[in-house]
Order: structure tokens, then sequence, then C-alpha cells
């Protein structure tokens, strides 16, 4: 959100891109187990 970004303090939109990046990590992860999990059937 453009909004947030302009008006937050930039270490708390820094931690906010910092816990985004984490998810997208474990989002991946557990997409990957997923496929690992499709192909065993």
């Amino acid at each position: 959100n453009a909004s947030f970004v302009d008006r937050a303090p930039a270490d708390v939109v820094q931690k906010e891109r910092d816990s985004l990046a984490d998810l997208q990590s474990q989002l991946a992860t557990v997409e990957a187990a997923l496929e690992t999990l499709r192909s065993m059937t």
C-alpha cells in the first residue's frame, strides 16, 4: 500500500518488508513440499 509506505517510519516499513520476504520464503518451501507430495501419488 503506497499510502502506508509514504506515511510510516522507515524502520516499520523495513520490518514489514522483511516479514513479507520471510513469508514468501516459507510459501515457496510449502509449495515445494506440496509438489513433492503430489508427485508421490
